[in-house]
């Protein structure tokens, strides 16, 4: 972990809600956040096209399909800091520091990743194909970890550099293709091999990659097991200065 960064982590189970987990350096436990979900969309898939076979016929026939990936999930939205309080009591803590601006800059990033013990102390780039393996993905894939995270960018408000990153679409005011959000990819540095993604949180106004709704992130995670239909569950973790 980036001494500099002296972030928190706040722990958000899609399936297990209010966990406790510690921050780096933090001697407090802190408690989870909550998830709002909204509106899932889906890319239809192609009709079925049929011709009319007849004996003795040869026919040149170039088939093309629209199709969904099974390998990824993506994630749009807000990420925000309710609230800030120096000690907890009902109904009024020691101190409490309020102001929506003021603790929108709090906020540095959303990191999601399919495993509940990410060890964010040794937080660390991760390599894409060693990403790939660890999947069961076969790196020649057009949307393998190899061929997604082709970039190389900053995550997280500074803390972390040449990270393995794909710039996600989004609007600026109107304007497509800012790409201001970068998604990067982290390993945890333990002896079994966890896997995280991570991206800046920021306010612009930015709008989504729909140009429907205002966002502070946008992400997307792998989908891990033998069934992607099915998935997997996904902690989130907001990182906060």
């Amino acid at each position: 972990m980036n001494k500099n960064m002296g972030i928190l982590l706040f722990l958000v189970g899609v399936v297990l809600m209010g966990s406790l987990v510690l921050g780096a350096n933090i001697k407090e436990q802190v408690q989870g956040g909550s998830l709002t979900k909204g509106v899932v969309t889906r890319q239809n898939a192609s009709a079925v096209g049929t011709d009319t076979a007849a004996a003795g016929n040869v026919t040149n026939l170039n088939i093309s399909v629209a199709a969904t990936t099974g390998k990824w999930q993506g994630y749009y939205g807000n990420a925000s800091l309710s609230s800030l309080k120096l000690g907890s009591a009902s109904p009024v803590a020691l101190y409490s520091w309020s102001g929506a601006q003021a603790l929108k800059s709090n906020v540095l990033g959303v990191v999601a990743s399919n495993d509940s013990g990410f060890d964010f102390a040794s937080m660390a780039a991760a390599t894409a194909s060693n990403f790939d393996t660890s999947l069961g993905w076969q790196t020649t894939d057009a949307d393998s970890m190899t061929n997604t995270m082709t970039g190389s960018s900053t995550i997280i408000a500074g803390a972390f550099t040449s990270i393995p990153s794909a710039a996600l679409n989004d609007y600026e005011e109107g304007t497509a293709g800012t790409a201001k959000f970068k998604v990067g990819i982290f390993a945890d540095g333990s002896t079994v091999a966890k896997y995280a993604v991570g991206v800046n949180n920021s306010f612009g106004p930015w709008r989504s990659f729909d140009n429907q709704t205002e966002v502070t992130y946008e992400l997307i995670v792998p989908v891990v097991g033998n069934s992607p239909s099915v998935g997997s569950t996904v902690n989130f973790w907001l990182a906060l200065k």
